[in-house]
């Protein structure tokens, strides 16, 4: 794998799951009502966790060799799916060890 898009794809996973925990934590109780800050605050760390995913498994994808699309496509097709399905793709960056 490609250290420099391993990096970005690291990153990336980090800032998603960051995002994913504040967002949670954002949420209002079961007895309390949304105010507008903080529901305006949510969506906007909600579509940063978006991002994130996206660009996480576009440099993943990247990073193994394939169209950062590849990627992208599956996280948005298939969400955590997707990722495992990325995961267990065969590395075309690394040299072939059967020959």
């Amino acid at each position: 794998m490609i250290a420099e898009y391993r990096r970005k794809s690291n990153i990336a996973a980090v800032i998603y799951f960051i995002g994913g925990i504040t967002y949670v934590l954002l949420l209002p109780g079961e007895n309390s009502a949304p105010s507008t800050v903080s529901s305006i605050f949510a969506i906007a760390v909600l579509m940063l966790t978006a991002v994130a995913f996206g660009y996480s498994l576009w440099a993943y994808a990247k990073g193994k060799g394939y169209s950062g699309a590849l990627g992208v496509t599956l996280g948005l097709l298939l969400n955590l799916l997707g990722l495992i399905v990325l995961v267990l793709l065969r590395d075309k960056t690394e040299p072939s060890k059967s020959k």
